[in-house]
This record gives C-alpha cells, sequence and structure tokens, in this order.
C-alpha cells in the first residue's frame, strides 16, 4: 500500500475440490485506490480469482475478474462488485453469468470506549441469468440473500495491543441444490464462526 493511496495485493489458500486433480489452490490478485475525505473513504478496484492447477475433463474454469466500489463512513460500509467474466464458471441456464453483481452492506459498531464492538451484515448476490428474473426476495435460483450478526473485543494494550478476538452467525436464504458440492457437502448452510485476528 502507497501513502498515495494505490495498492496491490495478493492473498492465497489451499482449495480441496473434487473439480481438480487433486488439492489445488486460489489466487486472489487485487489492485486498486483508496482515499478519505473526513470521516468518508473511498476505495476502487479490481480482483481476479484464480484457480492453478489440472482441472479435470469436462470442468469449466472457475477464474473470475471482478470490478468494486466501496465507500465507508465511520463504523458502517457498502461495497458493490461486478464480475466481467462468468461468475466462477456458472451458466445455471446455459446463458453467461458475467454481469452478476453483489452488494455488501456491513457495520462495525464500537460500544464506547470498552473495546467492544457489535458486527453486522447484509448482502445479496444477483447471478446474471440464473432463471430467478431479478427476483432477490425469494434468492431467485442460484442468487441469494447473506447476513450476519456477532460481537468483537481488541486488546487496548499491552504486549498483544490490537489483537482482535471475536465470533459470528452468519445465514442465508441460498438454495442448497445449487451449493452442494460433488462430495455432498451443503456450503450454503448457516454456520458459527470464532476467530482471532492481528493486523500489521
Amino acid at each position: 500500500a502507497h501513502k498515495s493511496g494505490f495498492y496491490l495485493g495478493n492473498w492465497n489458500s489451499n482449495v480441496n475440490s473434487t473439480l481438480y486433480n487433486g488439492a489445488s489452490l486460489e489466487m486472489d490478485f487485487y489492485g486498486g485506490y483508496k482515499a478519505t475525505f473526513g470521516d468518508v473513504g473511498l476505495d476502487v478496484g479490481t480482483i481476479y480469482y484464480y484457480y492453478p492447477g489440472s482441472k479435470n475433463p469436462g470442468v469449466v474454469s472457475a477464474d473470475t475478474w471482478e470490478l468494486y466500489a466501496g465507500l465507508g463512513w465511520k463504523w458502517a460500509s457498502v461495497k458493490f462488485s461486478y464480475s466481467l467474466d462468468d461468475y466462477f464458471g456458472a451458466r445455471p441456464t446455459g446463458q453467461k453469468t458475467d454481469g452478476t453483481w453483489y452488494v455488501d452492506l456491513s457495520a462495525t459498531y464500537p460500544v464506547g470506549e470498552t473495546g467492544f464492538a457489535l458486527i453486522g451484515h447484509y448482502g445479496f448476490l444477483e447471478v446474471d441469468n440464473d432463471g430467478s428474473d431479478g427476483d432477490l426476495t425469494t434468492g431467485g435460483e442460484v442468487s441469494y440473500q447473506d447476513w450476519k450478526v456477532g460481537a468483537s473485543y481488541t486488546v487496548p494494550d499491552g504486549v498483544v495491543k490490537g489483537l482482535e478476538i471475536g465470533a459470528y452467525y452468519s445465514g442465508n436464504n441460498a438454495k442448497s441444490r445449487f451449493y452442494t458440492d460433488l462430495t455432498g457437502y451443503d456450503t450454503s448452510k448457516d454456520r458459527g464462526v470464532v476467530y482471532v485476528k492481528k493486523t500489521f
């Protein structure tokens, strides 16, 4: 991240998928520009999700390129993402899904000077050409709404100053038949998460 506001980054994680020949990798490459105007923050950029490795026969590429723009105000933010490719290779009706978009509304509300904060999120994904005719209220066919609620605590001083400990519960109205992988695991099921985070 440069003091001018421009930034570049890379994030990597192992991916264990039956779509690929053995365990593979997800590599996310991103770059953009951030600026602040008083209490308002602006973030615009692009991200490319890349899945190297040997895909099994007949498997479409999940590589996806997105543009995004976000605004933040104190403890609240909104972000809009737009796909320039088929959305992770998906073509639920046989038509291309470029033009898919996602809106992320998030908040981390501090509880006074206690170090505690309340976490909230609501998002909705509209997958283009999924047969839903843009009906976000029903979750469409592949499109869905998701949410999470939780709390966190950030250590205010000492050796582990800035260490964040938190927990949240997340859910959605995605249809399981579209989000159950080939091993039978339902990736859309509700779940609880406990985490520890430290930013350097």
